[in-house]
């Protein structure tokens, strides 16, 4: 008796066998979906964390939150229910001079964006101005709102609230200009900052102790005047720059040409610090053979 035996696949089988090929390449592109959107949420906290630290900063920095909010004005009988926009954050120098612009409606931060920065007083008594006079204060509230994008999902983020003490003055009309800021009493402050003379070496260790927890950032670490007599000599700085011995930026750097300008800047470095001991330190060099004067100071402002 004569037996044939069956070679190939059926149509049924193949049809199975597809199947399970596009079965399993749904699993794998739903798998590689959520390992990406779970990548940009990494990076969107990311940015959140650091836009809040650094606000933190900016607010409670005299010489940043005045060059801020300096000749902001508004009137009492209105900003407790009508906040007002418009409200840009700036980096400023040792001279309160205004440097870099860092928060305002429309940043961009990877996937995050703010929207807008509103100021107000909630606490102040609404349809009243303050009466006409010099070097009055309120606590004022800043408030940023924004949105965060992750594969086609927008969604707004929480909104930053910062209290910050302002210093104004008020006209006969009711019109408030503010002057300056106060970090008294505003719930932020300063926890520990200083100064360092480095002289024509930057290379320096500073210990610090924080009784609370804190936000770091160092607002100038090198303040460097230009060499009497030599207009076209470039001079510059370079190095590494390391809190508790961990690298916070591996490559700050400064360069401009001397002249009768005092240079000033500041590496790129915000963190948070527990209550504590910590080491900051400096490890560079100057990039050309004619000494330098500089210095570097920093501040922690409460969290």
């Amino acid at each position: 008796m004569n037996s044939s035996k069956k070679s190939g696949f059926s149509l049924v089988e193949i049809m199975v066998a597809l199947g399970l090929v596009a079965g399993l390449g749904m699993v794998v592109m739903q798998v590689m979906k959520s390992s990406s959107k779970g990548q940009v949420d990494v990076m969107n906290f990311a940015d959140y964390s650091s836009i809040k630290d650094e606000v933190t900063f900016l607010i409670n920095n005299s010489n940043s939150c005045k060059a801020s909010l300096a000749g902001f004005t508004f009137n009492g009988s209105t900003i407790k229910d009508t906040p007002k926009a418009g409200v840009e954050l700036w980096g400023a120098n040792q001279d309160g001079d205004r440097t870099t612009k860092k928060f305002f409606g429309g940043a961009l931060f990877g996937k995050t964006e703010i929207e807008k920065i509103t100021f107000s007083m909630p606490d102040y008594t609404a349809g009243i101005n303050w009466p006409a006079g010099v070097a009055q204060s309120f606590t004022a509230q800043l408030v940023i709102a924004g949105k965060k994008s992750n594969m086609g999902n927008v969604k707004a983020f929480n909104e930053i609230k910062k209290s910050i003490n302002v210093v104004f003055d008020t006209d006969a009309s009711g019109l408030s200009t503010i002057k300056s800021c106060s970090t008294s009493g505003s719930g932020g402050g300063v926890l520990v900052s200083g100064t360092h003379d480095l002289g024509t070496a930057i290379q320096y260790t500073e210990t610090i102790t924080t009784t609370a927890p804190g936000v770091l950032m160092f607002t100038g670490w090198v303040h460097m005047p230009s060499a009497p007599g030599s207009p076209n000599l470039n001079a510059g700085v370079r190095g590494t720059l390391k809190v508790n011995n961990v690298i916070c930026s591996s490559d700050y750097s400064f360069e401009g040409e001397t002249s009768t300008v005092i240079f000033d800047a500041a590496p790129v470095c915000i963190l948070p610090l527990p209550a504590g001991t910590h080491t900051l330190e400096l490890i560079g060099n100057y990039q050309v053979a004619t000494s330098r004067s500089s210095s570097m100071s920093w501040v922690v402002v409460k969290e």
